[in-house]
């Protein structure tokens, strides 16, 4: 399969993604997702530095998927 280079921007700092051709908007409405999350971290707990940041975020996300895996259908 072909592949694509995404710039998506986190804590305003740019990145380069790879991923699969066509899956371009998927991958910067997930980064989108990531950097709403931190902002609201930031604006909560203000200047902690961005891997305290950046593990925060993490762990919101693996909760929430935690949270879609075990929920009863």
């Amino acid at each position: 399969m072909t592949q694509s280079v995404v710039t998506v921007r986190i804590n305003d700092q740019p990145y380069q993604m790879g991923c699969d051709a066509g899956a371009e908007n998927h991958v910067k409405t997930m980064a989108e997702e990531v950097n709403a999350i931190l902002q609201e971290l930031k604006q909560a707990v203000g200047a902690v530095g961005d891997t305290r940041l950046l593990a925060m975020t993490s762990i919101i996300l693996a909760d929430r998927a935690c949270l879609l895996y075990t929920s009863p259908s």
